[in-house]
């Protein structure tokens, strides 16, 4: 990396060469990652499990896509929340590596979408779940598709106030 220089101590690449070779090598490395992104987002060979034994398949999809935060390991259950789906899901894995899904089972819902961010296991055993305005302790629901668990608001946040988590 001769025309970056010693930065070690910023934390940032300056580089050392002229403001034209700065361009032309922003411009080479530029093209080279649309390239790449090109040639993934346009091949109709990838499609979502590579079945191959060099790189490991996802153990669940979701269609339409969700997105998932905060996620918890508790014993053999993975818990983790969706925000645009306002849940919280319990993913039951098997096998030997625990890498294949026994059960998918949705165990809170808030009731309106974008409203889980993140969802919490205390020492105590206690689940709670975090939203825009509040932090909420819910019991998980029992049954696989079952969406109804009991819950209590623990703190509503004040006009205004930002909520940190442990408080």
């Amino acid at each position: 990396m001769v025309s970056f220089g010693d930065v070690a101590h910023l934390g940032t690449t300056l580089p050392s060469g002229s403001d034209g070779q700065s361009l032309v090598l922003e411009i080479v490395l530029t093209f080279f990652l649309k390239f790449v992104i090109m040639g993934v987002a346009t091949d109709h060979r990838i499609i979502g499990a590579a079945h191959d034994k060099r790189f490991v398949d996802p153990i669940k999809s979701y269609s339409p896509t969700i997105t998932p935060v905060q996620g918890l390991f508790v014993v053999r259950d993975y818990y983790f929340g969706s925000y645009n789906e306002g849940m919280v899901h319990k993913l039951t894995l098997g096998g030997d590596n625990f890498d294949q899904v026994v059960a998918d089972e949705i165990v809170y819902w808030h009731g309106t979408p974008w409203s889980v961010i993140g969802v919490f296991h205390s020492p105590k055993g206690q689940f709670y779940v975090t939203t825009p305005g509040s932090a909420v302790l819910f019991t998980p629901a029992g049954k696989a598709g079952s969406v109804s668990a009991r819950s209590t608001v623990v703190r509503k946040a004040a006009k205004g106030e930002q909520m940190e988590v442990g408080q």
